[in-house]
């Protein structure tokens, strides 16, 4: 038969499990009680004592957490939010609340693609009118944030090409700069008197000759023309 210390071991473990469901019952009506009253920091406290009354059971522990984010969500700590309800997800994915709740923050951070995969998830898992009208703001909210980023490439891309083309301007042609050399009087003076030119210098015919003209007879006291403009660049002051 059942010996009389199975007896009392069965009926301390369901003593302590019924202790354990009446703790849990009571700190977490407390925390809901709170949070419904505004009372963002005894709900905090509740939930998290809540934590403590059964740490090895999963499913409750990821009710909690969820709702300890939602009041983390309610006073702004976006980071503490985060961290349960990614726990909450890690105890029970099945949650359409902790998507939510996840999306919402998402939201706040502007990280509309993520939102709208949380939410998408939360719609599979419970398809509400209120699911649903917070998966069609969210998908708003990344189409404008698409169209920004767009724009902002675009302008970007339109500075650098005006940047690129304000490097150089062209101002024209100008002929300034450009002399061509006249011979030297005093060679014409020492021909004249010794047929020759100092130092064995040449001629103002051979001076021609030697710069491409045909003959003494084509000699002209004006300097010949380039022939062309020489088309100057300048550089652009940096803007």
């Amino acid at each position: 038969g059942t010996t009389p210390s199975f007896l009392s071991t069965v009926a301390g473990r369901a003593a302590t499990l019924i202790n354990t469901i009446e703790n849990f019952s009571k700190l977490r009506d407390a925390g809901n009680n709170a949070y419904a009253a505004g009372k963002w920091v005894e709900a905090y406290d509740a939930y998290t004592r809540c934590l403590n009354v059964d740490a090895c059971n999963s499913s409750l522990k990821a009710i909690i957490l969820c709702n300890r984010a939602a009041v983390s969500i309610q006073c702004e700590k976006w980071r503490e939010a985060m961290e349960d309800v990614n726990a909450s997800i890690a105890f029970n994915g099945s949650n359409a609340k902790a998507y939510t709740r996840r999306a919402r923050i998402h939201q706040h951070n502007a990280d509309y693609d993520d939102a709208v995969r949380d939410l998408q998830t939360a719609v599979q898992m419970y398809p509400s009118a209120e699911n649903q009208e917070r998966l069609q703001q969210a998908l708003e909210q990344q189409k404008a944030q698409q169209r920004a980023q767009q724009q902002k490439s675009a302008n970007a891309s339109a500075s650098n090409a005006q940047s690129r083309a304000g490097s150089y301007r062209f101002f024209g042609t100008s002929h300034e700069g450009f002399r061509m050399p006249r011979p030297s009087t005093a060679g014409a003076r020492a021909q004249s008197s010794t047929g020759g030119t100092p130092g064995g210098g040449s001629s103002y015919s051979s001076f021609f000759s030697r710069a491409g003209a045909s003959s003494s007879s084509n000699y002209s006291t004006q300097p010949p023309k380039p022939a062309g403009p020489s088309t100057t660049y300048h550089r652009s002051e940096e803007h």
